[in-house]
């Protein structure tokens, strides 16, 4: 009897000692898709610069930002920065005042665990005849849903590259 017990404690303990696995909570990437789009159009109306703390908000603290000026290099406080500066400029107050960005193809991809967001879109913009491409990624943190990283390019059909790059040679290249 004495080992009969033995054993069964044992066992007890082994069994006491085995982790536990927990079932992943199941992602629900409608619901991210949702949110993602709706923090896109926030983050899209923030670069108008109506709203300074809207851009604050929905930009991460650590985010990078590439713009499609070469130099737009940026981080949170030089893109708040920047978008001050354009309002104070006539030309770039007026192109901030009539921004408006028409997304005519969006692409997400939600990781696994849903914490993260690879949002490309591609969009006509009020300021430009070429579209752009704009590849985004949100993080998911405390704070809800923030920009994390941006990186937008014109879009330039492999067909018309050699008529653009004719109007770059007639053109001085910018001094850096």
């Amino acid at each position: 009897m004495k080992n009969v017990s033995s054993a069964l404690l044992l066992l007890l303990l082994i069994s006491a000692c085995q982790p536990t696995t927990e079932a992943p909570k199941p992602v629900d990437k409608a619901a991210i898709e949702k949110d993602a789009a709706a923090l896109m159009d926030r983050f899209y109306a923030a670069q108008r610069g109506d709203d300074p703390a809207e851009l604050a908000l929905v930009i991460a603290e650590d985010v990078i930002a590439y713009g499609t000026d070469p130099a737009e290099i940026m981080v949170k406080a030089t893109m708040l920065k920047t978008i001050e500066q354009y309002k104070q400029d006539p030309v770039m107050a007026e192109l901030l005042a009539t921004l408006n960005i028409e997304v005519t193809k969006r692409d997400m991809r939600i990781s696994d665990d849903g914490n993260q967001v690879v949002v490309t879109d591609q969009a006509n913009v009020s300021f430009s005849k070429m579209p752009i491409r704009g590849t985004t990624i949100m993080v998911k943190g405390e704070g809800g849903w923030k920009v994390s990283y941006y990186n937008a390019g014109f879009l330039v059909n492999n067909t018309d590259l050699a008529k653009v790059d004719s109007c770059m040679a007639a053109t001085p290249a910018p001094a850096q």
